[in-house]
């Protein structure tokens, strides 16, 4: 129940979440923190993104992330917060976070389709 007593789930994001369409790799690295490791999308939106295969990187380090579309014909860079890390069943872990500026859909868009 929310505070005015519905039972409307409350919305967390700002921003909808998608899942690319394809297999869409990234490349973490925050060099004062020795963090240099690929991983892959998981989900994106204009404001961040679920990151799988990451290692465990404390909240709110501040990462470079190497976004590159699936066919490899685009590739964006872009800082972001971590906001959460959960351990997956691969081993790995999954993170989530919000970038540091707002996507444009002209840059959010090599990413869905």
């Amino acid at each position: 129940m929310t505070s005015d007593g519905s039972s409307r789930r409350k919305v967390r994001r700002a921003s909808v979440r998608c899942a690319p369409f394809r297999l869409t790799p990234c490349y973490l690295s925050s060099p004062s923190q020795g963090i240099a490791t690929s991983a892959w999308v998981y989900n994106i939106s204009a404001v961040g993104a679920g990151i799988l295969g990451s290692p465990w990187i404390a909240p709110d380090t501040i990462l470079t992330v190497e976004l590159i579309n699936a066919g490899h014909t685009y590739a964006l860079s872009v800082e972001m917060q971590v906001t959460r890390i959960e351990a997956a069943k691969t081993g790995n872990h999954y993170l989530g976070g919000q970038f540091t500026r707002r996507l444009s859909y002209e840059e959010l868009l090599p990413f869905l389709i």
